[in-house]
């Protein structure tokens, strides 16, 4: 006669293991993730703060274009003659 086989119970600290094995290794490039979205934000904050003082025929004038018509699309109607005033005229240089 063959004798059962009994497999202990997997204790506590065991299934503690295995959700923070299985957790740690979904997640296990989030902080690069993290890291390189903050560097992306930064890098564009200083692209488009850059591009405000560009002219026409600078590198930086077509993100300050983009960037002031961004603004525009974005502000509602009742501001946004009061913004068309105060962002300067295509081609001047303001």
């Amino acid at each position: 006669m063959v004798s059962p086989v009994y497999m202990e119970k997997p204790s506590r600290m065991d299934n503690l293991m295995y959700i923070y094995e299985s957790i740690s290794s979904k997640y296990r490039f989030m902080p690069s993730v993290a890291s390189m979205s903050v560097i992306l934000l930064i890098i564009s904050f200083v692209t488009v703060t850059a591009a405000k003082t560009s002219l026409p025929g600078d590198p930086l004038y077509a993100i300050k274009i983009a960037n002031e018509n961004l603004v525009l699309a974005v502000t509602n109607d009742e501001d946004k003659r009061d913004l068309r005033l105060k962002l300067p005229e295509k081609g001047s240089k303001n």
